[in-house]
């Protein structure tokens, strides 16, 4: 059992960098203007916990992600080096801002009309989106 074990750490660490995902965290928490116990408060985290994490000394959690992810950080681009914007066109992006701007009712309304056009276009357009490959799809 210790050996699947090791193996698997092993792969894991193969695709998951700990020094370059650190230097990304710290970068990140830089571009939001916080030092490290304002930006651990957001995550859920103390001090000393966020300096390890920024030293790559320990990996952090689901919930870590998840508590920054809804401060508004970029995950994505902590986990990844990729800008979650530079998943989209740029029209995406502005479609995406300008549905952030209204209210709820209307962004239903959006959500349903956005709905009704994808189904009626043609199946090769929807094999072939920008952001396809990012959510696991393929030709």
């Amino acid at each position: 059992m210790a050996t699947i074990h090791q193996d698997c750490t092993k792969v894991n660490r193969n695709l998951f960098n700990l020094v370059e995902f650190s230097s990304r965290l710290r970068a990140e928490r830089k571009t939001k203007g916080l030092n490290q116990t304002e930006f651990g408060r957001l995550g859920g985290v103390g001090l000393q916990t966020q300096s390890r994490y920024e030293k790559a000394e320990t990996e952090p959690g689901a919930e870590y992600f998840a508590n920054l992810a809804g401060a508004g950080v970029d995950v994505h681009f902590v986990l990844t080096g990729r800008r979650a914007r530079e998943l989209f066109s740029e029209s995406q992006t502005e479609l995406i801002d300008l549905i952030a701007l209204l209210d709820d009712a209307d962004q239903s309304a959006i959500l349903h009309l956005t709905r009704s056009l994808a189904q009626r276009a043609p199946a090769s357009a929807r094999l072939h989106t920008p952001n396809a490959e990012f959510r696991g799809e393929r030709d």
